[in-house]
């Protein structure tokens, strides 16, 4: 990853909006948030996550979601201080998409979705949650 072109401490706070669980390596990308991020500053991610152990293999897109363990252990730099299963915001997203064209067979069932992989809701660990969590990064002699 191209470090961002910013000075170190440069920022009071970062938010990732669904796009943690889209990074390979989440690694690269906190070292260079916690680069840019001054100590004592405030980390803001809401994404999808796992609810189960195990992830569902057959839908591409849940591939690289984390449980909230995980997480946790990728945020060791970080202070936790605020976490929520937002889930019903997922829910409502999912009922817009559907309002909006998707069946819900596309989105859950056992048919072939666009992608022309098979979904797997009736498989517990297809049912990804969302959550909002906030962090502060650590002072340097914590």
């Amino acid at each position: 990853m191209k470090p961002f072109p910013f000075p170190d401490a440069a920022f009071d706070g970062v938010l990732l909006e669904c796009v943690f669980s889209l990074f390979a390596d989440p690694f690269v990308v906190l070292a260079e948030i916690g680069r840019v991020l001054r100590p004592g500053g405030t980390l803001i991610i809401s994404d999808l996550y796992q609810k189960k152990a195990g992830p569902c293999p057959k839908l591409a897109c849940f591939q690289r979601l984390r449980n909230m363990d995980e997480i946790k252990a990728l945020l060791g730099d970080y202070q936790i201080v605020h976490f929520s299963d937002e889930s019903e915001a997922l829910t409502a997203l999912v009922m817009n998409m559907i309002w909006n064209g998707f069946s819900p067979e596309e989105l859950f069932g056992e048919k072939e979705n666009r992608e022309g992989t098979k979904s797997c809701a009736k498989d517990e660990r297809g049912k990804p949650g969302y959550y909002l969590l906030i962090a502060k990064r650590r002072m340097k002699d914590e």
